[in-house]
């Protein structure tokens, strides 16, 4: 594997990030004493060292919205985005964008909360990948500004391309951005569509739940 540089001057080659990560507190988006929720479906995921688990990281945020999104980037600081659990942790990114250094790291914890033997095994470098626009297709697909799909996919600050494709896959309404786009970046009009009214569907019976986060969190894990 070539080892390009890192964002930030902190990580200098995937071996060096390796060595920095082993021994790291863990952070998740939803953690729990002894578990964090699944990035992909929201399943409880216990503090363990098995299974080895896959995170996703990523040196730009879609939605520079907070402060600490606008610093991730300016300074392009790579920053872990989602950590799934041992069914959806893939060894490779699930669809790497251009104009993002994004990096699939997976890990083993301990009842600490501590990471241990990190190992990559999948880089896109910034000038790599599908040259397309994640917050705007988001937003074309959903047809509301980013704050309300960061409600439930999480934070905006904790929004990379991937965190993108994740959100609209766990729906389980049939909405694949790996279909949407196609290698030119380009977005195939009559999926779009499809997914407009797919999106409608789910949109209906989020305002019937109140926009609640628990029912979302249960949807996605009867998926």
């Amino acid at each position: 594997m070539t080892d390009p540089a890192f964002p930030d001057g902190y990580y200098t080659t995937a071996e060096q990030f390796e060595h920095r990560y082993d021994g790291e507190p863990f952070t998740a988006a939803h953690p729990e004493k002894n578990h964090f929720e699944c990035d992909f479906c929201s399943k409880g995921v216990p503090y363990a060292k098995e299974p080895r688990v896959g995170q996703y990281f990523a040196d730009r945020l879609p939605y520079a919205i907070s402060a600490d999104a606008r610093e991730v980037n300016q300074r392009r600081i790579l920053t872990p985005l989602a950590t799934y659990c041992e069914e959806h942790s893939y060894r490779r990114l699930l669809f790497p964008c251009k104009g993002y250094t994004e990096v699939r790291v997976f890990i083993n914890l301990d009842e600490n909360q501590m990471v241990h033997d990190p190992e990559i095994t999948d880089i896109s470098p910034v000038d790599d990948g599908i040259p397309w626009k994640p917050g705007e297709l988001a937003e074309q697909i959903t047809e509301v500004p980013p704050q309300e799909i960061a409600i439930f996919a999480g934070d905006a600050v904790a929004m990379g391309p991937e965190n993108i494709v994740t959100f609209f896959l766990s729906l389980d309404s049939g909405i694949d951005i790996r279909q949407l786009v196609k290698w030119d970046g380009s977005i195939n009009t009559q999926l779009l569509g499809q997914a407009r009214r797919k999106y409608r569907t789910f949109a209906a019976e989020m305002r019937r739940s109140g926009w609640d986060k628990q029912h979302f969190r249960n949807r996605v894990r009867d998926r």
